[in-house]
């Protein structure tokens, strides 16, 4: 498929999610006034988790490259990936992971397949731990555990075992970084259930951690259909599509969506800020 094709797809399917956006907000006036019922530490707690979640990205990202032995101070990988938020949220499809693949080229030397290559081993993980959540959610813990335990333990053994043959030597891996990139993809899928949790607990009390599970599992597995700005829309869609096996209605899909966007506009705005005026400190100082 072309670049010029894929714009056409992006394009298009932006569209398609405005028009329902704005059709169902018209049949459903009533979401706004939910939405201000809600209190005000709601936003505060979810902002201040997605700075947790940036800090999480940022050091699971470092851990990512150590699959291609390059080490990068956590600083360089909070401001890279502090980028790529930006970059993923104006501009449709994988916007970040070229941003960041281009850097470490021109910085790190790294080669462009070598990066392929690390980034899908990191996709892998999320895409199991994802399905995991999925599974705790929908089975339950008693039932839940033994699968999860099942999967991660063949996923483990397959991957500590083959990566290296399968990447032909490209990837370099051992029990420590293997087990640093589970245990901190984990945590960043956590705090997106953690997130997940506020936001539909406060619109309605009846909403369990068991749904959120779920619910963050496919929300996570969304993620891999990126065809609009920050997968506006594609989310949503998962999630309405799934609303059997989560638990949540569309209404509360709609309303804990809403709140999520907002936070996530308010968060790009103060990331861009603070990362500003520390240019300007750094470039002050550098001329004294």
């Amino acid at each position: 498929m072309s670049i010029k094709q894929k714009q056409i797809i992006n394009i298009g399917t932006l569209g398609l999610v405005t028009i329902f956006a704005v059709y169902y907000f018209i049949k459903h006036p009533h979401i706004f006034s939910e939405l201000n019922k809600l209190p005000v530490y709601l936003f505060v707690l979810v902002l201040l988790l997605n700075f947790v979640l940036l800090l999480i990205i940022s050091r699971l990202f470092i851990t990512s490259l150590m699959l291609n032995k390059v080490k990068m101070p956590f600083k360089s990988s909070l401001i890279l990936n502090s980028n790529s938020i930006f970059l993923n949220f104006f501009i449709p499809g994988q916007a970040g992971p070229i941003y960041r693949g281009y850097y470490l080229k021109e910085k790190h030397n790294l080669k462009v397949v070598d990066y392929t290559l690390s980034t899908l081993a990191y996709y892998a993980v999320f895409a199991l731990i994802s399905v995991n959540f999925i599974l705790l959610g929908y089975f339950k813990f008693k039932i839940g555990i033994p699968l999860v335990i099942l999967s991660s333990a063949i996923f483990y053994l397959i991957t500590i075992r083959y990566l290296k043959i399968f990447t032909k030597n490209r990837l370099f891996v051992n029990h420590r970084i293997l087990l640093d990139l589970l245990a901190v993809t984990f945590l960043q899928i956590l705090i997106s259930s953690v997130i997940y949790f506020l936001e539909l607990h406060f619109i309605s009390h009846n909403i369990g951690i068991y749904q959120t599970l779920t619910y963050t599992g496919i929300a996570c597995l969304s993620l891999f259909v990126s065809l609009t700005p920050a997968g506006i829309g594609i989310r949503e869609a998962f999630l309405i599509f799934s609303q059997q096996i989560t638990g949540v209605n569309t209404n509360q899909v709609v309303l804990a969506s809403l709140v999520d966007r907002s936070v996530f506009l308010v968060f790009l705005g103060l990331i861009g800020l603070l990362f500003f005026v520390t240019k300007i400190y750094d470039s002050r100082k550098n001329t004294n």
